[in-house]
């Protein structure tokens, strides 16, 4: 439902940043699919792969 939860997610991401915090944006779909990926190859305990700044979502 467009209600403008990701633009507030990621400004409060912006945010963060400029305070110089380091942060991960991503979708729930997106995490859960690779947790449930790890489930099915046994990598269950390791946190999702991480994706160059530079690549495309």
């Amino acid at each position: 439902m467009g209600v403008g939860k990701t633009h507030i997610a990621q400004a409060l991401g912006h945010l963060a940043v400029r305070q110089g915090a380091n942060v991960r944006f991503a979708k729930t779909s997106r995490i859960v699919a690779e947790l449930a990926g790890g489930h099915a190859d046994r990598r269950r305990g390791r946190s999702p792969a991480r994706r160059p700044p530079s690549a495309p979502r």
